[in-house]
């Protein structure tokens, strides 16, 4: 019998397995590769990376929004980064909003991460098909 682990303690596990390592060339190769085949973890993975690119770029927010490339937003401006496959960016949006419980008329919700013995604090917000990160001040 497999034991199926949560979705929050697998995120949690894949920004602890990727922590120390160089964000924004794992997101760049893990979107230049293509996905695995495995749609869960290749969303978790997306999402671990992207929360900790993110981060090292004291990014205030994170859109996620069909058809369109993932944005930062910066001191108030957008930045684009490379698209990944939609399939991905389609399971990510889903993962986080059923972590967070954002379903139904709920719209925005806390997702806290243990990471290395701290906990942070990201607020989701959904819009329609549209994610959106907003990340605590770091």
């Amino acid at each position: 019998m497999k034991i199926q682990e949560s979705k929050h303690l697998r995120l949690q596990q894949q920004v602890d397995c990727f922590l120390e390592a160089d964000a924004k060339w794992e997101l760049a190769h893990f979107v230049q590769a293509g996905a695995t085949g495995d749609e869960h973890e290749d969303a978790l993975k997306f999402l671990a990376l992207l929360l900790i690119h993110a981060m090292e770029e004291r990014a205030s927010g994170i859109i996620l929004e069909p058809g369109h490339p993932t944005i930062f937003v910066v001191e108030g401006s957008h930045v684009k980064l490379p698209a990944v496959q939609e399939n991905v960016m389609r399971h990510s949006r889903e993962i986080l909003c059923q972590i967070a419980g954002v379903e139904g008329e709920i719209t925005r919700s806390p997702l806290i991460l243990g990471i290395r013995g701290e906990s942070m604090e990201f607020q989701i917000e959904k819009n329609g098909d549209a994610v959106a990160i907003n990340l605590p001040p770091l």
